[in-house]
């Protein structure tokens, strides 16, 4: 980070400005066009403000992040990460003092998240102090990638996973490597890798459209180079043994809810519990009112809708056959205030990714797939939240 960068921290801005150090009055943070633009979000608007969230982390160990609002802008030749000045957090709720020790060179690791349409959503920023001991080895490990002259650089998952070893083990960037979110959506069978960058979210080529066929995005050599990579996170044992606990958790309360959701709702009449009676079934309810049936998979998770979801082979084949429709049911937040959104019908989805895979080598047979943000708004159609109680006072809530 530059002196112009952390004129963006209340502290640093005022301390500089007591002391006859010219603060700058930028107060923001650029973002390498090199980087932001043209290996991260090419498609991008100049004359559009993004706003999103921001978390902070560190320096030092883990503290409880700050959350704020800000919003990126396109300012004369730079992007920027701008809004107000960041204060020091209050000290009832973080270490006294946090950016004290803040300095030029110091490291900022910005992992980026998207929403639906492809834009960035979220940034989470955990700081590296070049001072601070906790720090020190990281600062070392990781300083070599930037430099006076190119101040942002995408930083190679391998290089993370390395990082991990010389990690205190309450460090803040330990969040970047196994948080509870990715373990989540390991366990739940999603291929995700840090910073969680999804091929088809970065492509800026119009899909071909056809109403049999799934649509098929045209990709760039850069878009490999970015997300092709496989997952290196590493994850003990153990935690990732509570994580599939805790997914099948969220599944089962999942088809709990949407079995409330029929029982409790006159027009649904009677249905099957598949699943309940069949753990590989291939789908989960299906509803026997129709003349053919209504086939029903429950998706559910404790984060938001637009986390990706993974649909097994087995899943797909059964929903290209359907004898009537398949659809999804998106629960989300069940460990919250739980929600459900329905897709459209997927069987003229399902069989396009059949027809995908029959291009495929012979003797190559996909086990599953990796739905993304960008698929759960484009191509499956969902229909807006319904709000979910195992009570009798189901309601829907489509705002």
């Amino acid at each position: 980070m530059t002196h112009s960068d952390l004129t963006f921290f209340k502290r640093y801005f005022e301390d500089k400005n007591k002391n006859g150090v010219n603060p700058s009055n930028q107060k923001a943070i650029n973002l390498t066009a090199k980087i932001f633009i043209n290996k991260l979000y090419p498609y991008l608007s100049r004359d559009k403000r993004y706003y999103l969230g921001l978390k902070i982390q560190g320096p030092g160990l883990a503290t409880e992040p700050q959350i704020l609002a800000r919003k990126i802008i396109f300012k004369a030749k730079n992007w920027r990460l701008n809004g107000e000045f960041i204060h020091d957090p209050e000290k009832a709720h973080s270490i006294p003092d946090r950016y004290e020790n803040i300095n030029p060179g110091d490291l900022a690791v910005l992992e980026f998240f998207d929403n639906p349409s492809g834009e960035p959503d979220r940034i989470n920023i955990i700081l590296i102090s070049q001072v601070l001991p906790t720090d020190r080895n990281i600062y070392q490990t990781l300083k070599g990638f930037v430099s006076e002259r190119d101040s942002m650089a995408l930083l190679p998952e391998e290089i993370l996973i390395d990082v991990i070893d010389i990690l205190p083990e309450d460090h803040s960037l330990q969040s970047l490597v196994a948080d509870n979110d990715a373990l989540e959506l390991l366990a739940e069978g999603v291929d995700i890798g840090i910073g969680a960058a999804f091929i088809d979210s970065y492509s800026n080529e119009e899909p071909a459209s056809s109403k049999k066929t799934v649509n098929v995005r045209k990709y760039r050599t850069s878009d490999f180079n970015k997300s092709a990579k496989p997952s290196q996170r590493r994850v003990s044992a153990e935690a990732f043994q509570t994580a599939k606990v805790n997914q099948e958790q969220n599944g089962k309360i999942g088809e709990e809810l949407v079995e409330a959701y029929f029982s409790n709702n006159p027009s649904i009449g009677s249905f099957e519990w598949s699943s309940k009676e069949n753990a590989i079934s291939p789908y989960d309810f299906k509803r026997v009112d129709q003349e053919e049936g209504e086939l029903i998979d429950v998706k559910a998770t404790s984060r938001r809708f637009e986390e990706p979801f993974h649909l097994s082979i087995n899943e797909v084949r059964q929903a290209a056959c359907a004898p009537s429709t398949y659809h999804i049911y998106r629960v989300y937040d069940v460990q919250g205030q739980p929600k459900m959104r329905i897709s459209a019908d997927i069987k003229s989805f399902a069989q396009g990714i059949l027809t995908q895979v029959q291009s495929f080598q012979t003797g190559i047979i996909p086990d599953g797939f990796t739905l993304s943000a960008i698929l759960l708004e484009r191509e499956l159609n969902f229909g807006p939240p319904i709000s979910l109680s195992p009570s009798d006072d189901e309601d829907v809530d489509a705002s």
